[in-house]
């Protein structure tokens, strides 16, 4: 189960969202039998490694058992490109491999 939070920054919430809204999150789906979950987070603004730091996630994370994949520091050949198809990127948008089911990602329009 791969999750993207807002965490553009390290501002608090509703600038970012609430760790304790990312604490709810990971616990239902982890009830619901959900085996291994990944949050991707690239930050808009600011360094997302210092940003997630900061909020405390990384901590979280190792508390409750979950991944976290820092967009920025995946390489480019771990990124695939997804063509516009109904969306309204015109050039389309490229999603990170770690955000993918074996390299495929699901739920989104092909062109």
């Amino acid at each position: 189960m791969a999750l993207k939070a807002n965490f553009n920054s390290a501002d608090p919430f509703p600038a970012s969202t609430h760790p304790d809204t990312l604490r709810a999150i990971v616990t239902l789906l982890q009830e619901a039998g959900a085996r291994e979950i990944t949050l991707a987070e690239r930050s808009g603004m600011g360094d997302t490694r210092d940003n997630l730091e900061r909020l405390g996630i990384f901590a979280l994370s190792e508390k409750l058992g979950f991944k976290v994949v820092v967009l920025d520091e995946e390489p480019e050949d771990r990124w695939a490109h997804i063509g516009r198809g109904g969306t309204h990127w015109l050039r389309g948008s490229s999603i990170g491999w770690s955000c993918t089911r074996r390299g495929k990602h699901w739920g989104w329009p092909r062109s």
